[in-house]
């Protein structure tokens, strides 16, 4: 007697489940290790220190309005390619990651928005005095003034407004009173700067 011929099932579609995890998964690019991140920070910190620079070079040759209108278009030309390339890369399965910058941006309320609007005008303002301060007072004075000044209250109001939660006071204090009279001796260092500079132009 003849067996009847085996025939494989047939093949179900695939559920939209299925078809979604084979699908890459666009999230926002965040670094997951420690060397990551302290290279992310290297990086961040000769942007931070070297884009000043720029101001020094251009010297008499640009008006500071002129100059600060060009700063103000590169941010927010580096703001928007940062947000569609590192902001949406593909991974694979990778349900854990975070949202994309797309998705994560829409699902904030109004009330973010005009914090996040509010804070990027604060710090426009003070990128703006900043910029001045270097082409009034010099790259070397001016910088670590305003940053050392930045560092001492920022860090201030930030252990107050936690309520000192995962920090050691005495030294966080300690920080901040070497960094407060860093400031204090560079504007003093300034002020007889401006003093000889005066005496020297009398006896001219």
């Amino acid at each position: 007697v003849s067996r009847p011929e085996h025939r494989p099932p047939p093949s179900r579609p695939s559920s939209p489940t299925a078809l979604r995890r084979r699908r890459p998964f666009h999230a926002m690019y965040l670094a997951r290790s420690q060397p990551e991140g302290l290279a992310l920070a290297l990086l961040s910190m000769v942007c931070w220190g070297s884009w000043s620079n720029t101001l020094v070079f251009c010297g008499s040759r640009l008006r500071f309005e002129l100059y600060y209108v060009n700063y103000v278009v590169g941010i927010l030309a580096t703001s928007v390619l940062a947000a569609l390339t590192l902001g949406m890369v593909g991974v694979a399965d990778c349900r854990q990651c975070a949202a994309s910058f797309v998705a994560d941006d829409l699902q904030a309320g109004g009330d973010r928005f005009g914090l996040g609007i509010a804070a990027g005008a604060v710090f426009n303002l003070a990128n703006m005095m900043l910029t001045k301060g270097i082409q009034m007072c010099g790259l070397a004075v001016a910088f670590p003034l305003c940053i050392g000044t930045a560092l001492v209250f920022g860090t201030l109001l930030t252990h107050f407004l936690e309520g000192g939660e995962g920090s050691e006071a005495a030294l966080l204090f300690a920080g901040v009173a070497v960094a407060f009279a860093a400031v204090c001796t560079i504007a003093w260092v300034h002020r007889l700067k401006d003093a000889q500079r005066a005496a020297a132009e009398l006896k001219a």
